[in-house]
């Protein structure tokens, strides 16, 4: 008898991750003595600030080596509070997620997980490839859940301007159902004269908004694995998945010690980036 260890159609259904693919070949080059430019993954070009990393070396040996609160301490919580997984957790199969293109090239399998159907939105370079309010209008309907925005856009490193965004508001505000999922994972990666509006700050859309920020970015926090969460079935989603995070080979500890460590620069009242990015 022959064990069925077959995946289950909503994971066999997903597709690798074209920027690990790149990343990976680009790694292989390298380690074959290839010089190679990576443009892959999106990372600084400058390591982690050194009172980051002192406070996670202190972490450590003040004894913060131990499971945490899935919803992080309450010190860093406060922290991320002060300073200012969505699609799975709203998204229900047939629902559709907007996606302006181009696009972070995991955002529809993010969809796929859900039992979503990605809508990929066309964008053009006339429009320095931002979305049309009128051709999000024109795609609304009652299937519509979720529009993705990213400012500043990866890859097109677009920012929305605040008269731009408010357009898009209104369009959404006018149907029940649409959500929207701010990225502003690059919010201290924008150089003058374009500046960051979030698009919860938006009369009417606090309520609508799913941000999405980290530290990984700004602060060259990549290999960290440090996230922020502040929905509620966020943090039950988590309580369900992250044991398995929690026992795996990179030690159990990791998550709580870089939860202390960031909140060195959350306190920081001066948050800017003086160095290139890549």
């Amino acid at each position: 008898m022959e064990l069925d260890t077959s995946l289950s159609p909503r994971v066999d259904s997903l597709k690798p991750s074209k920027t690990m693919v790149i990343v990976d070949c680009a790694t292989a080059l390298v380690q074959a003595g290839v010089p190679v430019i990576r443009l892959a993954a999106g990372e600084s070009d400058f390591d982690t600030p050194n009172e980051i990393a002192e406070a996670g070396i202190n972490a450590i040996r003040q004894g913060y080596t131990r499971y945490m609160p899935n919803a992080g301490t309450l010190e860093l919580r406060t922290a991320i509070c002060h300073k200012l997984m969505g699609v799975l957790a709203v998204c229900s199969p047939g629902d559709e997620v907007i996606i302006p293109a181009p696009f972070w090239v995991s955002y529809p399998e993010m969809a796929r997980l859900a039992d979503a159907r990605p809508v990929i939105l066309p964008t053009l370079i006339s429009d320095d490839f931002l979305l049309n309010p009128k051709v999000l209008a024109s795609k609304l309907n009652e299937k519509s859940r979720l529009l993705i925005l990213c400012s500043l856009s990866s890859p097109s490193g677009s920012v929305y301007p605040k008269k731009l965004l408010e357009e898009i508001a209104d369009v959404v505000a006018k149907h029940p159902r649409p959500l929207v999922l701010s990225d502003e994972i690059y919010e201290h990666i924008i150089y003058p004269p374009a500046k960051l509006k979030s698009f919860a700050s938006l009369p009417g859309m606090w309520e609508r908004t799913l941000t999405v920020n980290g530290f990984s970015k700004a602060f060259a926090m990549t290999g960290w694995r440090l996230r922020a969460r502040c929905l509620k079935v966020i943090e039950l989603l988590q309580t369900c998945c992250e044991r398995c995070k929690y026992n795996s080979t990179h030690c159990a500890s990791v998550c709580g010690l870089l939860k202390t460590s960031s909140r060195s620069f959350l306190r920081s009242p001066d948050l800017s980036i003086s160095h290139g990015f890549l």
